[in-house]
């Protein structure tokens, strides 16, 4: 099946305030984020969990850059809490220009997934 897709929001770099557009947890078809036309460290992923448990969203490593044996990074996001993370694209992105988060491989997220792209 495929995966959602996640909505990717541009953000200026400086000085400017932006309400992001977050798109709801799948936990049946996990997610990807087309990051094809975004260089280097400029992609931003923030996780809400709404739950009152926590649980986990895993950023899959793809073997189509040197980097991608550092391996899968598990990020465990509490019971309400909202996680942020900005990739490194060498260890993260397909060949596609995708990158694939796998959602509560352990535990349950139910909330938002955001994507900016900094420009």
């Amino acid at each position: 099946m495929a995966r959602s897709e996640v909505t990717v929001t541009e953000l200026l770099k400086y000085n400017t305030g932006y309400v992001g557009v977050g798109d709801a947890i799948d936990l049946t078809n996990d997610h990807s984020i087309d990051v094809s036309d975004i260089k280097d460290e400029n992609l931003l992923i923030v996780i809400e969990n709404a739950t009152t448990e926590t649980g986990t969203a895993t950023i899959v490593a793809s073997a189509a850059y040197s980097e991608y044996t550092q391996g899968d990074l598990v990020l465990a996001i509490g019971a309400s809490e909202t996680m942020t993370v900005a990739l490194e694209s060498s260890r993260f992105k397909t060949a596609a220009g995708l990158v694939l988060i796998d959602m509560a491989s352990a535990g349950v997220l139910t909330g938002k997934i955001y994507a900016s792209r900094l420009v």
